[in-house]
């Protein structure tokens, strides 16, 4: 994982925040959106919630990030880790020290990026124009 080998000028060792995705979940999406291309995917309920709230409220996604995100994405310790910025390390793990909980299933993006979730938006439309063209016809 990256936080385990990219350098780090902060206090404390870096951290993800909860709830983190199994690796192999992550490269689902990638596949999947190499075999059909999708504008934007976001692995993870949590993180589809975090952009809609940066495009539905900005200012108070930035206030809500400034005063949570930071704190949650450093370890209370320093461990003294080795960084790879000038030779690689060669610990060879796919999981890093993370100390959140992993989800080995994004089911709101495998829905998303399955054939029938591409056409669920638009089955919705269309059920609600339904219900506005029925709702328009009893009042007339």
């Amino acid at each position: 994982m990256f936080v385990d080998h990219a350098r780090s000028y902060m206090d404390a060792d870096p951290d993800l925040p909860s709830p983190n995705y199994a690796p192999e979940e992550v490269a689902h999406a990638i596949l999947r959106c190499a075999e059909r291309p999708i504008r934007d995917v976001t692995v993870g309920g949590m993180t589809k919630m975090n952009a809609m709230m940066g495009l539905l409220a900005p200012r108070m996604t930035d206030y809500y990030m400034e005063k949570k995100m930071f704190s949650a994405q450093k370890k209370e310790y320093r461990t003294g880790r080795p960084d790879a910025l000038y030779e690689p390390t060669q610990d060879g793990s796919r999981r890093g020290s993370t100390q959140g909980h992993e989800m080995r299933r994004a089911t709101l993006t495998r829905v998303m990026l399955s054939d029938a979730g591409r056409v669920l938006p638009l089955v919705a439309i269309g059920g609600i124009v339904a219900a506005a063209v029925a709702s328009m016809r009893r009042a007339s």
